[in-house]
């Protein structure tokens, strides 16, 4: 069954809130849209080290800093985000058929299978790598 599409503000918004964390020297490890047919609704996906290293709620505040340097538009996309671990399910899955440079790509991913789990839909901007800039 066919969801809600992905707009064009969001695949947007989503470039410019990762453009600010790498800004920030957040790590974002991985970071990508995909749809969740169980909630028919998508979910911007950040997968970083910090989850790990200082738990997820200071994971969140420090988001949330870098995003109170955006317009109101872009950080209400934060009721539609989800930081995980960078060794999270559907992360690992995914590095596990795709791989790409530190920077940000557009890579639409669609009704695949990986491992005998379907990713229905999803649109990638980096799996696996933290541009050099920000890395500590």
């Amino acid at each position: 069954m066919a969801g809600p599409a992905l707009v064009d503000t969001q695949i947007d918004d989503g470039e410019r809130i990762i453009k600010q964390l790498d800004e920030d020297g957040f790590d974002v490890d991985s970071a990508f849209w995909i749809f969740n047919p169980d909630k028919e609704k998508w979910v911007f996906v950040i997968a970083t080290s910090l989850v790990a290293q200082i738990g997820p709620k200071k994971s969140y505040d420090r988001l949330r800093s870098s995003l109170d340097k955006l317009p109101e538009s872009i950080k209400s996309q934060m009721l539609e985000m989800s930081l995980v671990k960078r060794e999270d399910f559907i992360v690992t899955l995914l590095k596990k058929a795709l791989k790409t440079d530190p920077g940000i790509s557009r890579i639409r991913f669609t009704g695949n299978v990986i491992n005998g789990t379907l990713i229905e839909d999803a649109l990638i901007y980096r799996l696996g790598g933290t541009p050099e800039r920000v890395r500590s």
